[in-house]
C-alpha cells in the first residue's frame, strides 16, 4: 500500500505541468480597416503560459460584433495549437465598471432632474387652476352683490375683495416660484448633457472569448482576434477651391469623414480606409449627382 500511495504521488508530479489553467488576458485594438458601411476589426492580447493545455480568456470584445466573421490566430515564443473557441458572459469586473460607467451617473442625474422638472411643472398647473377658481368664484360673488347689494356690508365686501387678492397674490407667486425653479432645472439639464456629449460612447463589455490552447513547452504568446464589426463607416470629402481672375485654377482637396459608435477604444490603432463593402452588394453602386456651385469671395 506505501508502494502504491509513493507512485501515485510521483504521476501527479509527472501531470502537473500539463494540468489546464484559465489564463485571463486584456485584449487592445490595434488596427482597424473601415469601410463605407461597417469594418474590420483586430485585437491582440498577450499571455503566458506553461506546456500542456490552457483556456485564455479574452476580455475586452465589444457587444456587438458580428460572430460569423471571427478569426483567432496566435504566434509565441515556442509552438502551440489553438484547439477550440467558445463565448462566456462578460467578466464580473467589466460588468462592475460599466455599472460605475460616468456616462450611466450623468444620465441617472438627468432623469432626476427630469422627474423634479414634472413636480415643478405639476406645481404650475396646480396654482393656474387656482386661480381660474378664485377668479370665477369672484365673477359668481360679483354678479350676486349686483342682484341685491343688501346682502353684503361694505366691510364684508372689502373683506371678500382682500382675500381674493391675497389668494390670487398666493396662487402667482406660487407659478412663478415654479416657473424659476424649472428654469435652473433646464440649465441643469443642458449643462449634463453637454458633459454627456463630451464623454462620448463609452466601451460596451461583450462576452469573454474562452481559446483552449496546447502549448508543447513554456511560452510567451499573443492571441490575434480579428472580427467584422457595424456602427462604423467612413466617407470621401471633397473641397474644391476655384480661383478666378486672368489665371484661372481649381484646386481638388479629398480628405475623409471618419466616424465609429462600436463603444471601443481606437486611440492610436493602424486605421485603414478601403472601398471594399465585404457586406454589401458586390455590384457597383450607381453613381450620385453632385452640383458645383461657384461663390464671389468676400
Amino acid at each position: 500500500m506505501k508502494a502504491l500511495a509513493v507512485s501515485f504521488v510521483a504521476m501527479l508530479g509527472c501531470l502537473s505541468p500539463a494540468l489546464a489553467a484559465e489564463i485571463e488576458v486584456d485584449s487592445a485594438v490595434i488596427a482597424a480597416t473601415l469601410y463605407p458601411q461597417g469594418a474590420s476589426v483586430e485585437r491582440s492580447a498577450d499571455f503566458e503560459a506553461g506546456a500542456g493545455r490552457h483556456t485564455v480568456l479574452i476580455v475586452g470584445m465589444p457587444a456587438q460584433f458580428r460572430r460569423e466573421s471571427l478569426r483567432i490566430t496566435g504566434e509565441g515564443s515556442s509552438g502551440f495549437r489553438i484547439l477550440s473557441t467558445d463565448e462566456r458572459k462578460a467578466a464580473t469586473r467589466a460588468l462592475e465598471a460599466q455599472r460605475q460607467s460616468k456616462s450611466r451617473d450623468i444620465r441617472k442625474a438627468i432623469e432626476a432632474l427630469q422627474d423634479k422638472q414634472q413636480f415643478a411643472q405639476n406645481a404650475v398647473t396646480a396654482a393656474q387652476q387656482q386661480q381660474q377658481f378664485i377668479q370665477m368664484m369672484a365673477k359668481a360673488q360679483a354678479q350676486a352683490s349686483a342682484k341685491d347689494s343688501a346682502l353684503i356690508s361694505a366691510d364684508q365686501y372689502t373683506g371678500m375683495w382682500s382675500s381674493i387678492g391675497e389668494g390670487v397674490k398666493s396662487a402667482l407667486d406660487t407659478q412663478r416660484r415654479a416657473q424659476m425653479e424649472m428654469r435652473e432645472i433646464r440649465e441643469q439639464i443642458n449643462e449634463l448633457n453637454a458633459q454627456l456629449r463630451d464623454v462620448g460612447v463609452e466601451r460596451s463589455y461583450g462576452p469573454v472569448l474562452a481559446v483552449e490552447i496546447e502549448a508543447d513547452a513554456p511560452l510567451d504568446g499573443a492571441l490575434s482576434v480579428k472580427y467584422q464589426i457595424d456602427n462604423a463607416a467612413w466617407a470621401p470629402v471633397y473641397d474644391a477651391r476655384l480661383s478666378l481672375g486672368d489665371a484661372p485654377d481649381l484646386t481638388l482637396v479629398r480628405r475623409a469623414q471618419v466616424q465609429q459608435y462600436t463603444g471601443e477604444d481606437w486611440n492610436d490603432v493602424a486605421l485603414t480606409l478601403s472601398t471594399a463593402r465585404p457586406s454589401g452588394r458586390s455590384a457597383a453602386p450607381d453613381p450620385r449627382e453632385l452640383f458645383a456651385q461657384i461663390y464671389e469671395e468676400r
